[in-house]
This record gives structure tokens, C-alpha cells and sequence, in this order.
């Protein structure tokens, strides 16, 4: 019930600034526009903030829940969005005008560093960036964003300086320090230092509501990565309060939630044990691409782990292991443009598909990743038979992020082939 009063919300919110939209276009088209009492920069920018917003980030939902959306009423265009919001930005000394600007740098910078969707653009976000950092020099929201800039070009000590400034500016927004917190925990893992990672990890479990089940995982797989037999007790105790932490939202449980209960489970059962966990969530949450100067580093760390595995000779999970060392060199190769050994890593993982034992979300996910080399080669068909390949896999670990990024690259690859 609750939903559809929001739901109902809304779309009652929308109506409003579609209304409002025509308002503002008939104005412009009479030429009054600049004249108005009524419609001044303030109103104008709000406008364009709502409807521009609204058809940006609805545009990015698949194409079954459009469609249900266009059914009660929205009708969204991403180009449009961006139009809308880059002229509400452009208004300057307007009261929305930044509202504008951080619904862009959210889409250039977080869906553009994390999911390099085809319409993001790290350049764009650059530039909305240095406009209002002058205007807000301290403003800790715009130095958040700073970091997720550097992140996205790879400047991962830079994104930690900017995430670290980020939190000095706001002493009262805690929730944006935890948000600071997540995105350095991620740096801190993509430059191998897991000891700070981890750090930052317990942080958010003793500050933030979340998710203390993922938390608790998070923090307990990067200790494990430095194989220090000291953390031990303390890597039992976080992993048996994940399943004991899990909640439910909506009666729904949260995805990533069942991800690290069956991996905690799968610690104990495996004699306190677990392959590369910190690298799996690093590639589980979109980040793999991001390794900058640390990307010989991890290629040596697989390399290593690899011999272990084969030198532990066979065990149940011998090969689910080996896949994962497989598919993450597989993406690493491929952003270093070495697409020969990313296609033979993605078609290792592919062909060991009857021979998992456990994580059989990697299948799906080898598809998806041997989809994406494929456009980056321009192999579209093939690319195309791929990413619609993963849709006959169901119900195996974070099935719906897979969906997710199927989705976006194939609405990238559907203008490419037109």
C-alpha cells in the first residue's frame, strides 16, 4: 500500500512539472520568456531540474518497467533529460541551477565511472565540476564529486585526497561522511592496501544502518586478503554475524545480503578459508575497471593464487576458484587493451560452466563480460547473442546487477547497430 501512495505521489509530482514544462516552452516560443515576472530564473531552473531529472534517470530502467511507466502516464527521452538539466545548470545565480548540475555530474560521474555507459561523459562532469567549485570552494557535496571524478579517470590517491577534503568541509552531514567512507574503502582496496580498506569497512559497520550484514562481510574479506593469521578471531567473529545481521526491506531481502551470507557460509565450510575475497567484491561491484597503478600488482596476486590452487590439487571448489582468478584477469587484460587474453579468460570461465560447484553467478557474468569485449571490438553480433544469452540463467548471486549492466550495454548496442 505504502508503494502506491508513492507511486501515485509521484506521478502527481510529474504531471506538475510537465504542466509547468509547457508553461515555460510556451513562453520561450512567444518570446516573453526572459520578460516574465512569473517564470524567472528561479522557477525556470526548478523546472527544468524536475522534468529533466525525471527523464534522465527513468531512462535508464529496462525496457519492461518503461513500459509500465509509459503505460501509467511517464514519458521519458534520456537526450532530452540532458538537455533539460545542462539549460537549468546554465541559468547562472539561479536557486536550482546547482540542483542541475549534481543531477549531471550523478549520472557523468557515477553511472560514467562505474557502468561507462555510452552518454556519460568524465569530460562534461570536469567541467560542471570547476564551474561550481568556484562558486563553492568548500561546498563538501562538489568535493565528493571530485572524488568520484578522480576515481573514474583512475586518480585513485587523488579521489581519497578529495574524499578525505570532502569530509573535513561537513561536520554535521554524517551520512555523506559514510558515503566518503564506501567510496575510499573501494580505493583503498583498488590500491591493494587492505588494511585501510578494511578500516573503513568497520567504520561504516559501527556508523552506518545499511546493510550490517554486508558490512560485516566487506570488512572480514579484506582482512582476509592479508593473510595474517592474527585477524583471525576477528574474521570468524564478523562472518558469523553476517546471516544474524540480514534484514528485509518491503518483506524483500537485500541481494548483496544473500551474496555474503552464502560466502560466510562457505568460509566455515571450507576450513575457514576463501579465494581472493576482497577482488571478488571488487569485480562483483563494478570496480575492476578502476585499477590504476595497481594493475601489475593484482595480475602478480592471480598469478600466485593460481599455483596455490593447483598445488592444493583437487578440492570441491578447486575450479570455481580458478574461475574467479580467471574472469577478474580476464576484465584487467582488457582494459589494457590485451583483448586476445581477456577472450581466452571469459571463454575459460564459459567452458569450466559444467564443472562449478558453487558460485555459478560466474557464467553468466562471463557472458556478459565476453559480450562487452566484443562491442569494445566491434564483433556486434556476436556481442548482441551474448548479453541475450544471460537472460536464460536464473536465480544464482547477484542476478540482479547482471541484469542491470545486460541492460545498459544493450541499450548501447542497440544505437550502435542502427
Amino acid at each position: 500500500m505504502a508503494f502506491i501512495k508513492g507511486g501515485i505521489g509521484i506521478k502527481h509530482a510529474y504531471g506538475i512539472y510537465k504542466n509547468c514544462l509547457k508553461f515555460v516552452q510556451k513562453l520561450e516560443s512567444e518570446g516573453t520568456l526572459a520578460s516574465s515576472t512569473v517564470a524567472n530564473p528561479h522557477f525556470v531552473s526548478g523546472v527544468y531540474f524536475g522534468m529533466g531529472t525525471f527523464n534522465l534517470f527513468l531512462s535508464l530502467f529496462p525496457a519492461k518497467i518503461m513500459k509500465l511507466f509509459e503505460f501509467v502516464g511517464f514519458n521519458t527521452n534520456r537526450d532530452t533529460g540532458l538537455k533539460l538539466l545542462e539549460a537549468g545548470g546554465a541559468l547562472h545565480g539561479s536557486l536550482r541551477g546547482p540542483l542541475c548540475d549534481l543531477s549531471l555530474l550523478v549520472f557523468h560521474s557515477f553511472l560514467g565511472g562505474t557502468f561507462q555507459l555510452p552518454d556519460c561523459d568524465l569530460g562534461k562532469a570536469e567541467v560542471i565540476l570547476k564551474k561550481d567549485l568556484q562558486q563553492f570552494p568548500n561546498g563538501a557535496i562538489f568535493l565528493f564529486f571530485e572524488g568520484k571524478i578522480n576515481q573514474g579517470k583512475k586518480l585513485i590517491r587523488a579521489s581519497i585526497d578529495s574524499y578525505s577534503k570532502a569530509i573535513k568541509a561537513e561536520v554535521v552531514w554524517k551520512q555523506l561522511h559514510h558515503i566518503c567512507y564506501w567510496e575510499n574503502t573501494w580505493n583503498h582496496a583498488l590500491l591493494l592496501e587492505w588494511e585501510k580498506a578494511a578500516d573503513f569497512a568497520g567504520k561504516l559497520l559501527d556508523e552506518n544502518k545499511w546493510s550490517k550484514s554486508f558490512y560485516a562481510y566487506q570488512q572480514a574479506a579484506f582482512l582476509i586478503m592479508l593473510g595474517d593469521s592474527k585477524h583471525q578471531p576477528k574474521i570468524d567473529q564478523l562472518l558469523e554475524s553476517v546471516p544474524k545481521n540480514k534484514q528485509k526491506i518491503a518483506g524483500k531481502s537485500i541481494p548483496i545480503e544473500k551474496f555474503a551470507i552464502r560466502k560466510a557460509r562457505q568460509y566455515f565450510n571450507q576450513n575457514k578459508s576463501l579465494v581472493l575475497p576482497g577482488l571478488e567484491l571488487l569485480y562483483v561491484w563494478s570496480y575492476t575497471r578502476l585499477f590504476g597503478e595497481s594493475v601489475s600488482e593484482t595480475l602478480a596476486l592471480l598469478d600466485k593464487t593460481e599455483k596455490e590452487i593447483a598445488a592444493r590439487g583437487q578440492y570441491d571448489n578447486a575450479v570455481d576458484d580458478t574461475c574467479l582468478c580467471t574472469i577478474i584477469r580476464g576484465c584487467l587484460k582488457r582494459e589494457e587493451g590485451d583483448s586476445t587474453a581477456a577472450e581466452e579468460a571469459f571463454n575459460f570461465v564459459l567452458a569450466s560452466e559444467k564443472t562449478i560447484h558453487l558460485d555459478h553467478y560466474l557464467v553468466p557474468f562471463a557472458r556478459m563480460e565476453l559480450g562487452r569485449l566484443f562491442m569494445d571490438t566491434d564483433r556486434l553480433d556476436e556481442a548482441k547473442e551474448l548479453l541475450e544469452s544471460t537472460k536464460k540463467y536464473k536465480k544464482f548471486s547477484n542476478e540482479n546487477t547482471l541484469a542491470f549492466r545486460v541492460h545498459l550495454l544493450t541499450a548501447e548496442l542497440e544505437k550502435r547497430i542502427i
